[in-house]
């Protein structure tokens, strides 16, 4: 599962969440608020967006927070478990 995306927990046949798929990672309460999570109606192929792309495009014309948290997820500076367990302000990047 390390290397799963999303297109794992939906249903292939039907375009909706793979409901036991969902339960089977996720705890019920988490399961149920993302089966509420709408679906698009047509599959779209993910694509990787470059820095120089949302420079150009999206930021531009976004909000001050919202190139805030471009800015530090570009440049891997958000407070995850990980990041924090690097500089060691988390001792463990597993447990809460």
């Amino acid at each position: 599962m390390e290397n799963a995306t999303v297109d794992c927990l939906v249903d292939e046949k039907t375009g909706k969440w793979d409901a036991e798929m969902l339960e089977g990672i996720l705890i019920l309460a988490e399961a149920e608020l993302a089966k509420k999570i709408p679906l698009p109606r047509s599959q779209t192929e993910d694509v990787l967006v470059g820095q120089e792309v949302l420079e150009e495009h999206l930021v531009p014309r976004s909000p001050n927070k919202f190139k805030n948290l471009v800015w530090r997820s570009c440049r891997k500076s958000l407070p995850t478990k990980q990041n924090l367990t690097q500089k060691t302000i988390k001792e463990n990047p597993i447990c809460d």
